[in-house]
């Protein structure tokens, strides 16, 4: 048995890695459909404290209140964002907005 010259066992490798990169670069998406998705992701538009309060449950809105009235707001923005599923940022502008109007109903009593 005679043994192949390390020539002969690179060039297939060679060839399949050409092949594979080759290929990848065929199927992957173009930069710009990745940008473009990139884009509408990041920039999605975000919802408005009113649009969220409509579509927090009662018992949710409730709890909340309670939360806030005895001074325990991050487990009210905690129960906000598991009620809705939201972020953090949005979460916390609609526990400010539901104190604001507590804050205002309380002035205007």
């Amino acid at each position: 048995m005679s043994e192949l010259s390390p020539a002969y066992t690179l060039l297939p490798m060679l060839m399949l890695f050409v092949a594979g990169f080759i290929f990848g670069r065929a199927t992957a998406p173009s930069r710009a459909a990745r940008q473009s998705r990139d884009i509408e992701t990041s920039f999605a538009p975000a919802k408005s404290s009113s649009d969220l309060l409509d579509a927090l449950p009662a018992d949710t809105q409730a709890n909340v209140r309670l939360l806030l009235g005895s001074g325990r707001k991050i487990e009210a923005i905690r129960d906000v964002r598991h009620a809705l599923g939201i972020g953090l940022t949005e979460a916390k502008d609609l526990v400010e907005h539901i104190e604001a109007s507590m804050s205002r109903g309380a002035r205007a009593s």
